[in-house]
């Protein structure tokens, strides 16, 4: 095999890239300027999101020794997560969209509220957007 033709078999080099660069840097100016523009004048025309959040404790009632703490303290975090499926619902978003006279439809809020509870814990956490940054709140503590 001759060195000639494992040369001529390799592909374009680095120099070849910069060649073509250097031919049509304008192009490349203008398509990055444009992309660039773009992005601008998209990220000023997106409205403006705002978040609250509401957190609660589920409890049980005291308890005189620690096996029936320990117990009350399981059945807290059970009551938690049944709680957090609920807040989820239908009903409670009608529920919500009638004390606070709001507009929007139960869907809308559905997908605006967002319900946790932290993995071993008797807490929810329910966090709600909006537009408004008034409306998010009360949205949340509804």
């Amino acid at each position: 095999m001759d060195t000639q033709d494992v040369e001529t078999t390799a592909g374009p080099d680095l120099r070849h890239y910069f060649s073509v660069v250097r031919s049509y840097w304008r192009g490349i100016l203008a398509i990055l300027l444009a992309a660039v523009l773009l992005a601008f004048v998209w990220t000023l025309t997106q409205p403006k999101i705002y978040q609250a959040s509401s957190s609660g404790l589920v409890t049980t009632g005291g308890a005189d020794n620690v096996g029936l703490a320990s117990a009350g303290d399981s059945l807290a975090k059970s009551k938690a997560t049944s709680y957090s499926s609920i807040a989820g619902t239908r009903p409670v978003a009608v529920a919500v969209k009638e004390d606070l006279g709001l507009d929007t439809g139960e869907n809308q809020l559905l997908n605006d509220v967002t319900v946790q509870v932290p993995s071993d814990t008797a807490e929810i956490r329910i966090s709600a957007q909006s537009t408004d940054p008034a409306q998010a709140q009360e949205i949340a503590n509804a």
